[in-house]
């Protein structure tokens, strides 16, 4: 176990996969066991993709009233996507058993996680300009993960036609495929020239 003092001079004993423990030796020392688990290399990803400061910058936090940060309480939802999907009734008895700079919250933060203040987070992510939050988090991945855009396809943008295309036929154009139009309503999902949002 890795100790770290505590407030009177007790130590912390950290154990990955205990549950939150606390006992009493005979010197009156306290240990406090709590799950590392998978956030050390969770939050290393998290951090190169700077999602904390994507959070803080798109997602609306001004209101006073708010005692956690939307931007924290996302933070947390989404280590607790990644690890085990506990329901948000449940958020705060999982965050206890983690020590709360593992899950990017400030000390003694994790006492405000409940349905209500994460539900509140939700509800300003959904305010949030989510198009201009999803383009800088892709746009930071590229940059920190050094990804190569040579030879991409992003088969997510959908074209509609309406009308009569006679002259869409279906074959070749310029000696490439083309789509068979007829009279009506069509979809045709869109096989060239997408790029990243």
């Amino acid at each position: 176990a890795t100790h770290h003092a505590m407030p009177g001079g007790a130590p912390r004993a950290v154990k990955g996969g205990a549950p939150l423990t606390t006992r009493r030796s005979s010197q009156d020392v306290t240990l406090l066991s709590q799950v590392i688990g998978p956030l050390p290399i969770i939050n290393s990803v998290l951090e190169r993709l700077q999602l904390n400061r994507s959070f803080e910058r798109f997602v609306p936090g001004h209101d006073k009233r708010l005692r956690l940060a939307p931007a924290l309480g996302i933070g947390v939802l989404l280590r607790n996507i990644l690890i085990e999907r506990e329901p948000l009734y449940a958020l705060h008895e999982w965050a206890g058993r983690f020590d709360e700079s593992l899950l990017g919250l400030p000390e003694g933060a994790a006492c405000l996680l409940n349905d209500d203040r994460v539900g509140r987070a939700l509800d300003a992510l959904f305010l949030a300009d989510r198009a201009a939050l999803l383009t800088d988090i892709v746009v930071g991945a590229v940059q920190a993960f050094d990804v190569d855009l040579c030879e991409l396809h992003n088969d997510s943008t959908t074209v509609t036609f309406t009308g009569d295309y006679a002259a869409a036929t279906g074959g070749p154009i310029r000696h490439r495929p083309t789509h068979r139009i007829t009279h009506g309503h069509n979809k045709v999902t869109a096989s060239f020239g997408s790029s990243v949002p």
